[in-house]
């Protein structure tokens, strides 16, 4: 079964300490295919084969991009205040 973040209308429903638990481990993985998700669709109703993602990958996502096609290639600029956290993603 997939695991999915708990939904806004049961934010305040006390569930069960092994329910949130696994939430919590796979929120964060969920969260960022979430964010390049959206990144990625906007762009594409823009007509561009391309985004640049300008903050760290999960090694998740990007096994989940790859798998779908999707080429991940990582920008490795040193004058980058933070070299290696930007991403550019084609389809």
């Amino acid at each position: 079964m997939a695991v999915s973040l708990i939904p806004q209308s049961d934010i305040n429903v006390l569930k069960d300490a092994t329910e949130v638990s696994t939430v919590a481990d796979s929120a964060e993985d969920l969260q960022d295919e979430r964010k390049v998700a959206c990144a990625i669709n906007n762009a594409a109703n823009c007509g561009l084969h391309q985004v640049l993602i300008t903050s760290p990958l999960r090694p998740a996502t990007v096994s989940t991009l790859e798998s779908k096609g999707y080429t991940v290639t990582q920008v490795l600029d040193q004058q980058l205040v933070n070299p290696g956290t930007q991403f550019v993603i084609s389809w």
